[in-house]
């Protein structure tokens, strides 16, 4: 394929652009920075392939004007075509493929010419600039790196580097130094120990007999040591259960001195539990009864205690009264009066967080009221004498008012722009006819004269340097002559003395009008300013306002009206919220009545009856919230009493309360943490003791039952023959793989060698020229996508990332030449298009590489090269002398 012209629409920077007659070879444009290199490039790339979406930064919007897109005009294998590409409905664009004579084909005929060439592979490969070239990922796409790495691997259904991981793996399977779940690992370990076992079985005394005297005697202990560790165990739990019933001890007699705190004594809890329907036990426990350590670390127990002793003495059970209410029995009525009214106290607490509330904002919108009055009058005085709010309030501040002012203000100045300038023109008509005067007058003494006297002097000096016997001819000719000049000066005199007395009189004219006009300008003028003063005075203003002053002032009183208007608008907010006020004041004066508080002295200024209401609100309020916190002392107090009688029942277990009290009482708290301690020492060491025995009689069993089997020896015998066996097997496998493996590798070794892609052969000869020979050969391991390079002197294989920045890039240019070379034989040879690849070349690879390109594109591939370095310029001219370098056209 050949590019024969390409022509921009509009793409970037670029507008109208064409260049004609492209070489079929190399092609060099040049063009400074920032001359539009990329962006020709890039249009190159959107007409065959497609513009980038809307809104991506290579989607090059024309700049210039013009329409998006453009064609490009090209040869297929004798065949001509136009491709052209405009902004469509899609973000790609439409494109369109004309043939030579004219008709249009269907836009698939493209992807025919292209030979169904992917964008990535042409950017990648055929297309390209200085940031592709410096990187290998860019040939590292699928459908690139394909003609790489796969070309000639293989030649059957095998593939050859999973062949060889297969036999890695199968390797490491049956191998694997310092390995452990291999196969071979695990016989050798296995082979071992069972030659361990026969060498002590061989070996092993008898001693049955004794081990069954042994054996008898490690039972009878252990008998024992089970007694006595079921007896420990009992005595732990027993400490247990009383280091845990002792703290709800505490709980229950301190729930009881806390009940007589709030007044109430055994015989009104006893009554309360009655009214509940539930049985509380009367028997009575003295503070004698109780130990002294007890009565030291908890309340002394009251007669309120009796339902304690009773339920400890006795295995019946008694139902606990709610807690709630048994607590609303214990108080007096007055509580439980101001309790049921809960819901209208709470109701009442917010209506007065309400009240106050309202009087705040009243108290607030008042004090604005004032201050925006205040701030109103102050304001008005500035006016000056004269001036009241009702002067100011009938004062028109509408927009029909200020037009007036800036028509007449705009009439105004028209009037007087055109007294300035119809007195301008006068004083210019005046200048100008007295200058005609002034030129007449000097015309008329000077100019008839000056002329006749040079006549004169004409004569007598014909007549005194002629010789004498030409004189007299000489002089009647001068004077003939001169009277003629004389004759036609005179003529050409008077003819213009009147001419310039009629341009006078219409000067003389022209400057009796402008004065006129000015004149009439002025008493204009004097109209206008009798106009502004009866405005002024049918709007009631000051007469010796100017028309800024008055917009000034109008100003002035409209904000002065419009604060008027907001403090109007405060005052009956805080009417409003009087009244808002009033009303709540009432609805909560009517709540304190139903409530029994209507002993208040209260006015008719709302704001004088918040205080007293806040006042009696929070005092109910307060006598409230005492109600029922002791309520809810009263009931937390029996809650802890109740569950308490609860967990030490069911602590007693089956020793029952009794023997449960006896410990409480016989006992504290130090001395019952101590005792667990002490139980789960002995525990432990019991159950030490019992495990150590139980561990000697299971060990003496085994080896009971190791005497007792004779075939032991010739079963160990037998296994490691047959482990042996398995051995040699798993060891001829290996051996299978490991030779597999060898063949492998000295293949591989000889294909990288002899037999390597042809692309990577293309790429290794243009490498080899652009390095004069430094660098041999560029080799793809086999079954890797990474590259090699030979060097020449040493043999040496390098890594890409081992290169310097300008062998690299001679590197990647070989590999897409090469591509490009290999794709053309094989599908289409697109023009390869490159930017500025060569600045990274020293001069030497800069003439070699120039020198390559011109014989690679002389063997039928075109090249469009962008540069834009003289020096580069310099070096295509001597060593490419057949290439067409061109510069292209300025686009700002």
């Amino acid at each position: 394929m050949i590019f024969k012209r390409i022509h921009v629409d509009g793409f970037g920077i670029w507008r109208d652009l064409t260049l004609d007659n492209l070489s079929p070879g190399l092609n060099v444009l040049a063009a400074p920075n920032e001359g539009g290199k990329s962006t020709l490039m890039a249009f190159i790339r959107a007409l065959l392939f497609g513009f980038k979406r809307r809104g991506h930064a290579c989607r090059y919007e024309p700049l210039r004007g013009g329409t998006h897109g453009g064609y490009i005009e090209l040869s297929n294998e004798g065949a001509h075509y136009r491709v052209e590409r405009r902004e469509g409905v899609t973000s790609r664009g439409d494109v369109s493929v004309v043939a030579a004579d004219g008709k249009e084909l269907p836009a698939t005929k493209l992807d025919s010419l292209l030979h169904g060439t992917t964008e990535t592979l042409y950017e990648h490969v055929f297309a390209f600039g200085l940031d592709e070239l410096q990187a290998l990922d860019t040939l590292q796409a699928e459908d690139v790196a394909g003609h790489i790495y796969s070309a000639g691997m293989s030649g059957g259904t095998v593939n050859p580097v999973a062949f060889h991981a297969k036999l890695r793996a199968e390797m490491a399977a049956i191998y694997r130094p310092r390995g452990k779940r291999q196969p071979v690992c695990r016989l050798l370990n296995e082979i071992e120990a069972d030659g361990e076992s026969i060498e002590m079985l061989s070996q092993r005394p008898e001693e049955h007999a004794e081990l069954h005297r042994r054996r008898l005697a490690l039972e009878r202990r252990l008998e024992q040591h089970d007694q006595r560790l079921e007896q420990r165990r009992a005595r732990y739990d027993e400490a247990r259960r009383d280091r845990r019933a002792w703290s709800h001890y505490s709980v229950l007699l301190r729930a009881e001195t806390g009940l007589e705190t709030l007044g109430i004594p055994a015989t009104a809890l006893a009554e309360a539990g009655r009214s509940s329907r539930t049985a509380v036990a009367t028997a009575t426990v003295t503070p004698a009864s109780l130990p002294a350590r007890a009565t030291a670390q908890a309340p002394a127990p009251t007669a309120s205690s009796t339902a304690v002793a009773t339920a400890l003495a006795t295995d019946g059970s008694a139902v606990a009264p709610d807690g709630r209410t048994l607590a609303g029995e214990l108080m007096s009525s007055a509580q439980r009066r101001l309790l049921s009214e809960s819901n209208r106290i709470r109701g009442l607490a917010a209506s007065g967080e309400r009240l106050g509330e309202l009087h705040a904002t009243a108290v607030a919108r008042r004090e604005h009221a004032r201050a925006l009055r205040k701030g109103l009058f102050g304001e008005l005085e500035g006016f000056g004498e004269g001036w009241s709010l009702e002067r100011a309030r009938r004062i028109r501040t509408d927009v029909t008012a200020r037009d007036e002012i800036r028509a007449q203000a705009d009439a105004r100045a028209r009037a007087t722009v055109e007294i300035d300038g119809s007195r301008e023109r006068a004083e210019e008509s005046h200048s100008i006819y007295a200058a005609m005067v002034q030129n007449a007058e000097q015309i008329s003494r000077g100019s008839m004269l000056a002329s006749w006297m040079l006549i004169g002097a004409g004569v007598v000096l014909s007549a005194v340097l002629v010789p004498e016997q030409a004189r007299l001819a000489s002089t009647a000719s001068v004077s003939v002559v001169g009277l003629v000049i004389g004759a036609v000066i005179t003529w050409l005199h008077f003819r213009g003395l009147v001419r310039g007395r009629t341009e006078r009189q219409v000067a003389s004219q022209r400057e009796a009008e402008h004065w006129q006009r000015h004149e009439d300008a002025k008493i204009h003028e004097e109209r206008l300013e009798a106009d502004w003063q009866r405005w002024l005075a049918a709007e009631a203003l000051p007469h010796d306002l100017t028309f800024g002053g008055a917009l000034d002032l109008l100003a002035r009183v409209c904000a002065l009206q419009a604060k008027d208007g907001r403090a109007d608008a405060a005052e009956d907010s805080v009417n409003a919220a009087l009244a808002e006020l009033q009303q709540s004041c009432m609805n909560v004066l009517t709540l304190l009545n139903d409530l029994g508080r209507s002993h208040l002295e209260l006015t008719y200024n709302p704001l004088k009856m918040v205080d007293p209401l806040l006042s009696t609100i929070e005092a109910l309020h307060a006598e409230f919230d005492s109600a029922e916190d002791y309520r809810e002392r009263i009931r937390k107090g029996l809650d802890e009493h109740s569950q308490a009688i609860a967990a030490l029942r069911a602590l007693a277990g089956d020793d029952g309360a009794e023997a449960l009290r006896a410990r409480l009482e016989a006992t504290d708290p130090d001395s019952r943490e101590r005792a667990v301690g002490a139980a789960k020492g002995e525990l432990d060491s019991a159950r030490a003791d019992r495990d150590a025995v139980n561990e000697s009689l299971g060990a003496l069993r085994e080896q009971i039952r190791g005497l007792e089997n004779d075939a032991e020896l010739t079963t160990h015998l037998q296994r490691r023959e047959a482990r042996r066996s398995t051995l040699t097997s798993q060891v001829e496998e290996w051996a299978v793989r490991a030779l597999a493996v060898s063949l492998y590798e000295q293949a591989k070794n000889t294909y990288e060698s002899e037999r390597q892609p042809e692309v990577l052969r293309f790429a290794s000869d243009y490498l080899e020229t652009m390095t004069d020979r430094r660098y041999l050969r560029v080799i793809a391991p086999l079954g890797e996508d990474r590259l090699e390079i030979e060097r020449a002197v040493s043999g040496e294989r390098l890594c890409p990332a081992d290169l310097s920045r300008g062998t690299r890039e001679q590197l990647y240019l070989a590999l897409r030449l090469a591509l490009a070379k290999v794709y053309g034989a094989r599908a289409v040879a697109l023009p390869l298009v490159a930017d500025d690849i060569l600045v990274n070349f020293d001069d030497d690879r800069a003439r070699s590489t120039t020198r390559l390109l011109a014989d690679y594109a002389a063997d039928g591939h075109q090249i469009l090269a962008f540069t834009c370095h003289r020096h580069l310029i310099s070096t295509f001219e001597r060593n490419a002398p057949g290439a067409s370098i061109r510069l292209l056209p300025a686009h700002a």
